[in-house]
């Protein structure tokens, strides 16, 4: 019980330096806390949110953007390039339904490459909300992206870097946000591929998908089924970490109450009358 207490006091000294304590300490000192109505529970990953949580494409930013309307056919969980794919200008990207949610501190999903297409010139990341969905995930500001044609990451720019190897039809790969470090990290078949992207600032990013070849074909999942990496060990040693940041920080001294003096009152105020 003293432990506890500790824990929650040292929490709430450490909210306005590291905010994502009050929500790990939440998971331990209150496990109840963690069924909510938004819970995906994925080989040992548990997304626990008050928000909604990304669960599908959203064809609803289409009213503002032509080019993914006229290039993307989108079927639940599928997207496919059906644009002609000769030129840049004929990319398209979308992005899920929701914001990755600002109480999830570490945050996961993957897409299966169904096809490649003519090139593979697919990119695969985070964006916000408001980036151009005619340029490839990691072309705009605010916009990060993997491609599977060179395997470079791109981010605020159309000349990449190089990062990973090149992914294609039957490859799945996975996207890693987390909060606590502002990175982006990525895997491939369940194998990390290391950290792509650091100092990620952007408040409300959004999983997010582009094409721009014939035939281009991907499958997402959101954690509506199992994933193919075990989040399981990086969750707890996140966990681990702030925990242990937590346990190193100096609790207030103790204030020792003393009892009053007995016979004190009206003696005192006679003796000071003197």
């Amino acid at each position: 019980m003293l432990l506890r207490a500790a824990a929650a006091t040292a929490a709430w000294l450490l909210v306005p330096i590291v905010p994502i304590c009050g929500y790990v300490l939440s998971l331990w000192l209150y496990p109840s806390s963690r069924v909510t109505s938004n819970e995906h529970s994925r080989k040992g990953m548990i997304y626990t949110s008050r928000a909604a949580l990304p669960s599908e494409w959203d064809k609803r930013q289409w009213g503002r953007q032509q080019a993914a309307q006229q290039y993307l056919k989108v079927d639940g969980l599928a997207v496919k390039y059906i644009g002609p794919g000769e030129t840049d200008a004929q990319a398209a990207s979308i992005f899920a339904d929701h914001p990755v949610p600002l109480d999830l501190p570490l945050y996961y999903f993957e897409l299966t490459i169904v096809s490649k297409g003519e090139h593979g010139y697919i990119g695969i990341g985070f964006c916000v909300d408001d980036v151009n969905l005619g340029r490839l995930p990691g072309w705009e500001p605010h916009s990060y992206g993997y491609h599977g044609d060179d395997g470079h990451a791109f981010h605020g720019s159309g000349l990449g870097r190089q990062f990973g190897p090149k992914f294609t039809t039957g490859d799945v790969i996975g996207a890693l946000l987390d909060r606590s470090q502002k990175t982006i990290s990525y895997y491939k078949n369940g194998q990390a591929l290391g950290t792509a992207f650091y100092d990620v600032k952007e408040t409300h990013l959004y999983p997010c998908v582009g094409m721009r070849t014939a035939n281009e074909e991907i499958r997402a999942n959101f954690g509506a089924s199992d994933f193919t990496v075990d989040l399981s060990a990086l969750q707890q040693q996140f966990m681990d970490k702030v925990l242990s940041s937590i346990a190193a920080v100096k609790l207030p001294a103790a204030v020792e109450l003393q009892p009053p003096a007995v016979g004190g009152g009206v003696n005192a105020g006679a003796a000071v009358g003197k």
